[in-house]
């Protein structure tokens, strides 16, 4: 639980960003203040701070931080932000291309009497230059981004790619749930799946790409060692197939609709009659 200064501190640093009011950081910050900016090796002092933040408004003039999540671990502060901007200005050599970006990021801050005395952002630099430098999106690329939902997110457990290949308002359709709009929607329908089937795998059988669009036929693998839609675990082993539907924008799935077979799965968990031959 963060307290409320200490939120109102943080909000108000990101605020003051955001409007480019650079100067007043320092009414928010403690005298011996350090910047760790991914992975650098040297920290940034107040000043260094705000001309790297100048370079990236340079850059990015409507740079925004939205912040989706603070809380305090082991007496940091932590947030979770998605920044956006359009690229209005040269960034690491890429001339303007007038691309929209939008990265999630990490940020983590140590206070010291009521003042923040470091901060450590951690930022993926790859995906900005991927998403400022890249092409128009083509079919293969599409493909790429959407078999990572199964071959990373689903197989191997990452919850973390789901931020770098879903936008922060990705439209959900899902049969059991409904439509819902944003990510903390997907990650929640996810949780769902992931609770009742404990490290479930999933096997993709077949992929197709048409302009904005990709289709995965795949078969999910699991047994039901959690509760599930009122359901008590039944131990059993389930094989489910379906095919699911993504809508791809600027690098990001932006809509996404789940066609599992659901009545195969309740069959098999024993909540629904199973056919009976004629």
């Amino acid at each position: 639980m963060t307290s409320p200064d200490v939120e109102f501190t943080v909000r108000s640093y990101f605020s003051l960003m955001d409007r480019g009011h650079l100067s007043f950081l320092g009414h928010l910050t403690a005298p011996d203040y350090q910047l760790h900016f991914a992975d650098g090796p040297e920290p940034f002092d107040l000043e260094g701070a705000i001309n790297l933040i100048a370079g990236f408004q340079a850059a990015f003039p409507d740079l925004s931080h939205d912040i989706r999540q603070i809380g305090e671990t082991d007496g940091a502060v932590e947030v979770l932000i998605t920044a956006r901007g359009t690229q209005r200005g040269p960034f690491q050599g890429v001339p303007p291309s007038g691309r929209a970006i939008e990265t999630p990021t990490r940020h983590r801050f140590h206070f010291v009497d009521g003042k923040i005395a470091e901060h450590w952002i951690a930022v993926d630099m790859a995906d900005i230059m991927r998403q400022i430098s890249a092409g128009p999106a083509t079919p293969e690329a599409n493909k790429a981004l959407a078999l990572r939902l199964y071959e990373e997110v689903i197989n191997q457990e990452d919850k973390a790619v789901i931020d770098a290949i879903f936008a922060s308002d990705v439209i959900l359709h899902d049969p059991l749930t409904g439509m819902h709009r944003g990510v903390e929607a997907f990650k929640g329908l996810l949780g769902m799946f992931d609770a009742a089937f404990p490290h479930h795998r999933a096997a993709v059988e077949a992929v197709l790409a048409e302009g904005d669009y990709v289709a995965v036929l795949h078969t999910h693998y699991g047994a039901h060692n959690g509760p599930f839609m009122g359901m008590a675990p039944t131990g059993k082993a389930v094989e489910i197939g379906g095919i699911e539907l993504f809508r791809i924008g600027n690098g990001r799935i932006v809509e996404f609709w789940r066609k599992d077979d659901d009545v195969s799965l309740l069959m098999q968990l024993g909540a629904l009659p199973t056919t009976q031959a004629a």
